[in-house]
């Protein structure tokens, strides 16, 4: 949401997926670019409509999926609440 009190122009929106439970196979974003070895999705304004102009109040939205990795196993203690995250 632009919480700000002008509009957004031509914007980019990076999300950052860390840990070691997520299958970056099976990444999906239809309009999000993934290259495999990375660990971040990029929408560019160019391909979404919404976040070419975001007015003030306004928001947008991006979408992907991913999957965990089946039989995904705690390899120590340090992995005992391992987190996922999704910045």
């Amino acid at each position: 949401m632009n919480i700000g009190e002008e509009p957004f122009l031509d914007l980019s929106l990076v999300t950052t997926l860390e840990g070691r439970g997520f299958d970056f196979e099976t990444v999906k974003s239809d309009l999000g670019q993934f290259n495999k070895g990375d660990s971040f999705i990029v929408w560019d304004s160019r391909d979404v409509s919404d976040l070419k102009f975001l007015d003030q109040g306004e928001e947008g939205k991006v979408e992907f999926w991913i999957n965990l990795k089946d039989g995904w196993e705690i390899s120590g203690p340090e992995e005992k609440n391992a987190i996922l995250k999704n910045t």
